[in-house]
């Protein structure tokens, strides 16, 4: 064996090691109590009053998407736009509003693969606030939004950390995306698929996060192909992990999937089911469980590693 390819082969080999050592290093209660704070944070914030509860086109929305990207950038991924994201405008009560999208990409290994894209996804904007007359006194309410979606976001952060971290791993490229105005008829999403994204047709299977602070208990899933199905059953058998979804017939809750349904792309919907606090004052970051947000996060990981690998994901469909 000559020198050049001795070289080459120990390259790799501690490539590998390194990457196994990375993978482990995420089980150590060191980094584990790293990240709950990381995720806390990110929760604490994307449901703060500072954001006026992230309405579509408002300046909290523009603010939470400052947010992702700092956040982002921070952590080396390479994002798609700058930190005011992609804008469009829509049309609202006859007033045009802009609004924006967030992404960041992340590039697969396999050479048959990584010209391919697995999209991992979540909204940013809530309700926002609303003014009541009550007994003749005007009150503002403000509708936090903490497990609708900051859960959701505050995942996705972290994923896509540890995603970008372990890209070796992975066969497909990945997008990460956060949309704006979904709240509007989720329109960030359908001008990602149908005017910023030129190649939707390289998109083999959209991964919805929706809510995700209710508890580990109800966490489940919900899609109608079957390859992303029995994704499910095969990293449920995963040794270490602390939670696994239970399947569900449908989506608790409509969300972007619907605009890459429409593209006939594969689709799968992770949540924690129905919470008393949806759409309401009530839904703060008191009433989230990120220790269980925690468990979620290293469930998604494997998925998403695993169907990155998969060679018949959209295949003949």
């Amino acid at each position: 064996m000559s020198v050049k390819r001795l070289i080459v082969l120990f390259i790799a080999m501690f490539s590998v090691i390194d990457l196994i050592s990375q993978d482990f290093s995420y089980m150590s209660n060191n980094y584990k109590s790293r990240e709950l704070r990381r995720l806390r944070k990110h929760l604490i914030y994307l449901s703060s009053s500072e954001l006026k509860g992230r309405a579509a086109a408002s300046e909290g929305e523009l603010l939470a998407t400052k947010y992702l990207y700092r956040q982002l950038d921070s952590m080396g991924l390479d994002l798609l736009y700058a930190d005011s994201g992609d804008t469009f405008d829509f049309l609202d009560k006859k007033d045009t509003l802009k609004s924006r999208n967030l992404v960041a990409f992340v590039p697969g290994s396999d050479k048959d693969l990584n010209s391919r894209y697995i999209v991992i996804s979540t909204s940013i904007d809530n309700i926002g606030q609303v003014c009541l007359n009550i007994d003749g006194k005007s009150s503002v309410q403000t509708y936090y939004g903490a497990n609708s979606k900051a859960s959701a976001m505050a995942v996705l952060i972290e994923l896509a950390d540890r995603l970008n971290k372990s890209s070796l791993l992975l066969g497909r490229s990945l997008l990460f995306a956060f949309y704006g105005a979904s709240r509007k008829g989720f329109i960030g999403s359908w001008f990602f698929l149908n005017r910023s994204f030129s190649q939707p047709e390289l998109i083999d299977a959209m991964i919805d996060l929706a809510h995700l602070g209710s508890g580990d208990d109800n966490f489940s899933f919900f899609t109608p192909d079957q390859d992303l199905s029995n994704a499910v059953d095969i990293v449920s058998h995963k040794d270490l992990l602390q939670v696994f979804p239970h399947k569900s017939s449908y989506a608790v809750y409509p969300s972007d999937y619907v605009s890459f349904h429409a593209k006939n792309i594969p689709f799968i919907y992770f949540s924690t089911g129905f919470f008393p606090e949806y759409d309401t004052v009530r839904d703060t970051y008191e009433k989230v469980n990120i220790k269980d947000m925690q468990d979620i996060e290293d469930y998604l990981y494997e998925y998403i590693v695993n169907i990155s690998n998969q060679k018949n994901i959209r295949k003949n469909k």
